[in-house]
């Protein structure tokens, strides 16, 4: 067994060994791309934080550095609001199973944690107003039902209170667009009462005098039958058009007749409906709702609550007034489940038909248009004007044409009333909800005594939890706490971090040890105190792991410290914040420019992001340059030779190949080029034959990165053991490309070997 195992570690040896030998570009190149895209990203970084590939992509223009800083601290500030959101969820679970095991006092005292953690929070980070809501009601719920049971405070007479004024604000926050709906929809139907006098929609028989008085009756009926082809229903599906229907003018009156009465009837009951939901409590809406869609139990066999009901007749109403295109609205009626997920979504018929609430006007392109009887109206009463037909119909005519046109608005408003009040419900629902603690399972005796329909119930809510289980999820609540709390105090930290450097220019910062004033170099603890650079190595003596802040002595791990340098890099001004390595290059061409008002240099990246923070950067300093790109190529190439244009910023896809520009005689390589032929290329645009100055060329590349590693790698010594030799590159070169940046600098700048210099500097090498 002892020779086996030998054997088995020789092979797994030879095997790792092996493997790491293998030549990278013997591998597929997708598995060779994927490879290298960690690398690719750590080099674009070096540049340009807005480099990275993926990164900031919702931000059109180049960010400075004080705009990443802003970004940077809104980001970790969302992230403490979750984290916060997350612990006082966990702390509330906590409490609810507390309550269960009849531990009232510790159900207290964590519901107080609550309060304490809002109250701490208040004017840095947010808390959902539903976590407040469960911690209002289920601790004043505890104090009412167990009085004594803890210590009183001073906020327990105000729970109630806290808590009616806050579930008031949740609820009643669409309130007044809910009260402006139902004042355009009261003005708009009193405007069609006033218009009818009364009567139904159906009032005027204009229509009716016109098909007498009509002596060509087939021409007429040509004329409807050739509107309604004009449709897309007609087109889509012509089984459901009108025109099948119309064989003669008798055809048409019957179908007018009858569209007009239901088209009333319709009208009648959502109106009806409209005033029953005013007059039912928001409460009762929630709870039957709630078992109806928001949130249904499949097992049960339910009735449809009140707001599924007026959807349906709403959308039967509506299926009278407009042709729907692609069955809107008539589908609606049929997938019960798709319109209850409308409702829980807050989308109305309105924003299904491409409505404008702003004008409430019907937009044709979308899913509203004419309905086909209108149609038939519409030609009727062209019909009649065309004929000179008495004053009486015509009139008659227009004004139930505008009768029409109102009604189709009010319907468009009582849509938008169904949407609001159904976002209201559902408001309402997540207060009860809210209000939901852990509750113990019923004994299994009585259990086995429910229905299969009841058991499945109590299966569903999640919320309700066998006593044998409670120990094992308070442990499991008990532990996730104390991760969250971990995890928020590293961010609040971090945070705290990015706030700090905001004001980094603030003079009246001082060090609490020494008392001196924080100007070039400190640093940040994760409780947001700063102490001088100085002071830190006493500090570290006394521990190789953490710290104690010295002003509110808490726990600090050295690896969390953080580190702010606000010293100048030269006398040269620049305008504007970016990184390290746009700056440099910017402050080079600017003492170029200085030595020689006429020079002219080529700056090449692989990378296009670069190439367009530089043009930013240049365009706020006063240097003139162009880019190589696009239409402008050819322009751009004959003002950099022709005119006092100091410098060309080309990509090495472009122009590192076939160009003459001796004009030039400096180039910049922002990064390091993997192939060296495309670097000899771009260095050949100016070093040819033609060339009567000295040429130049610099090489950016930042400190203490990778880019280090892989220069070092690409320009060894061909004996070397880490020289890259093209095609023959291996796995192991690469890995080391990583290990030895790791190494290089956790022994340059770790505090055990170097304590007086704790700062990882962020310079750019030029060559």
């Amino acid at each position: 067994m002892k020779n086996v195992l030998i054997f088995f570690n020789k092979k797994t040896a030879n095997c790792r060994i092996q493997s790491f030998e293998d030549r990278v570009f013997c591998y597929d190149h997708r598995f060779v791309k994927k490879l290298m895209y960690p690398l690719l990203r750590i080099r674009q970084a070096c540049s340009h934080h807005q480099a990275v590939r993926g990164q900031f992509v919702n931000i059109k223009d180049t960010m400075t550095m004080d705009e990443l800083l802003v970004n940077l601290t809104d980001k970790v500030k969302t992230q403490c609001e979750e984290m916060l959101r997350s612990l006082v969820s966990v702390i509330n679970g906590i409490s609810g199973l507390y309550y269960v095991q009849d531990e009232y006092l510790k159900a207290v005292e964590s519901y107080r944690e609550v309060l304490h953690l809002i109250q701490e929070y208040k004017h840095k980070l947010k808390v959902d107003s539903l976590q407040k809501v469960h911690v209002l009601h289920n601790l004043a719920e505890i104090l009412e039902n167990h009085p004594g049971i803890a210590p009183p405070t001073l906020r327990d007479e105000n729970l109630r209170s806290d808590l009616a004024e806050l579930e008031w604000k949740y609820v009643n926050k669409r309130e007044l667009s809910m009260t402006n709906c139902k004042t355009s929809l009261d003005k708009c139907k009193e405007y069609i009462s006033d218009l009818c006098k009364s009567r139904p929609l159906g009032f005027s028989e204009w229509w009716l005098d016109v098909l007498e008085r009509t002596i060509d009756q087939d021409k007429l009926l040509g004329k409807i039958l050739m509107s309604l082809e004009r449709t897309d229903i007609y087109h889509q599906h012509q089984h459901k058009s009108l025109a099948r229907k119309l064989h003669n003018l008798i055809n048409v009156r019957q179908e007018l007749a009858k569209w007009l009465a239901d088209l009333d009837s319709a009208r009648e009951r959502i109106l009806v409906s409209v005033q029953s939901l005013c007059d039912t409590p928001r409460e009762d809406l929630a709870s039957k709702a709630a078992i109806c869609h928001i949130s249904p139990n499949q097992s049960t066999k339910k009735t449809k609550c009140q707001l599924c009901k007026f959807e349906a007749a709403l959308a039967q109403y509506g299926a009278l007034i407009f042709e729907q295109k692609n069955s809107a609205i008539s589908k609606k009626t049929q997938d019960k489940n798709e319109s209850h997920s409308i409702i829980q979504k807050g989308k109305s018929i309105i924003d299904l038909m491409n409505v404008n609430l702003k004008t409430l006007d019907v937009i044709e392109k979308g899913g509203l248009k004419t309905s086909q009887h209108e149609r038939v109206l519409i030609e009727l009463r062209n019909h009649c004007r065309a004929k000179h037909m008495h004053s009486e119909i015509i009139e008659d005519a227009t004004q139930h044409m505008n009768v029409l046109k109102y009604v189709k608005r009010e319907f468009l408003h009582v849509s938008n009333f169904w949407t609001l009040m159904s976002q209201q419900v559902c408001c309402q629902d997540e207060l009860n909800m809210a209000k939901i603690r852990f509750q113990l399972a019923l004994p299994t005796d009585e259990v086995d005594k429910l229905s299969p329909r009841k058991k499945l119930e109590m299966k569903e809510k999640k919320y309700i939890i066998d006593a044998s289980e409670v120990p094992t999820e308070l442990l499991s609540y008990q532990k996730t706490k104390e991760e969250v709390q971990q995890n928020l105090k590293s961010k609040l930290g971090t945070l705290l971090y990015l706030e700090n450097l905001k004001n980094e220019d603030n003079d009246s910062k001082t060090c609490p040890i020494c008392r001196n004033n924080l100007i070039y170099k400190w640093t940040v603890l994760t409780c947001g105190h700063c102490i001088c650079i100085e002071c830190l190595p006493q500090l570290l003596k006394h521990s190789n792991t953490s710290i104690s802040c010295v002003q509110c002595r808490q726990p600090c791990k050295i690896k969390d410290l953080s580190y702010a340098d606000n010293t100048k890099s030269g006398e040269t001004n620049l305008k504007g914040s970016y990184s390290t390595k746009i700056e440099a290059v910017m402050i080079e061409i600017l003492k170029l420019r200085e030595a020689d008002p006429l020079v002219k240099v080529l700056i090449f990246s692989s990378w296009d992001k670069v190439l367009d923070v530089l043009g930013e950067s240049f365009i706020k300093n006063d240097i003139s340059f162009r880019k190589m790109s696009g239409r402008k190529l050819k322009a751009s190439l004959e003002d950099f030779k022709t005119k006092r244009v100091t410098a060309l910023l080309m990509s090495l896809r472009i122009g590192a190949k076939g160009l003459n520009l001796v004009e030039a005689t400096h180039v910049f390589l922002v990064e390091p080029i993997l192939d060296p032929s495309e670097e000899l290329q771009a260095i050949g645009r100016v070093h040819r034959i033609g060339q009567t100055k000295n040429t130049f060329v610099h090489r950016f590349i930042t400190k203490n990165t990778v880019e280090e590693r892989m220069m070092s790698a690409l320009e060894g010594d061909s004996n070397e053991p880490f020289k890259w030799k093209k095609e023959n590159i291996t796995l192991k070169q690469l890995y080391d490309l990583f290990t030895g940046y790791d190494n290089n600098t956790s022994n340059s700048h770790s505090h055990e070997n170097n304590p007086d210099s704790p700062i990882i500097d962020d310079e750019v090498i030029i060559e």
